[in-house]
């Protein structure tokens, strides 16, 4: 039976994902003024020196650049809370996906707000972020589903 998330462990959780906005993505809201140099997850130093610079956008918003932070922090999570409870893996996961998913959507909003402000699109509104949220869900239910 899945038992309701404390509030230390939903703190530490939105914490976890708060530090990882605050490094991989609100330093993309200085593209337009002063540039932005991030790492990615395997390390590599990117640097762009303004919203038009080609291929800005494009890591943004790629598979490559956000998700693999995303699935770590699940990955390390999920383990973590399976050896603190005593759980297995699949457990684990069952009883943090909707924590899991809350904090998906509030990165990718965080990115489409940042994008409204780099490459505003024509109507002036936000950059649908469903396939990205579905995508990282399908991970979520695939470790569910593969899980021991």
């Amino acid at each position: 039976m899945l038992k309701p998330l404390d509030a230390a462990l939903r703190k530490c959780l939105r914490d976890k994902f708060t530090k990882l906005l605050w490094d991989q993505v609100r330093p993309w809201a200085y593209l337009d003024t002063d540039g932005v140099e991030v790492v990615t997850f395997d390390g590599k130093v990117i640097a762009y020196p303004n919203p038009e610079a080609p291929g800005a956008e494009q890591l943004f918003w790629g598979r490559g650049y956000i998700e693999p932070f995303l699935r770590d922090a699940c990955l390390v999570e999920a383990g973590a809370w399976a050896k603190e409870r005593g759980l297995g893996a699949r457990e684990a996961f069952l009883e943090l996906r909707n924590d899991f998913v809350e904090n998906f959507v509030r990165v990718y909003w965080t990115m489409a707000d940042v994008h409204r402000h780099l490459w505003p699109l024509p109507d002036r509104g936000r950059r649908p972020t469903t396939a990205e949220v579905d995508g990282m869900v399908a991970f979520i239910d695939d470790q569910i589903r593969t899980a021991s």
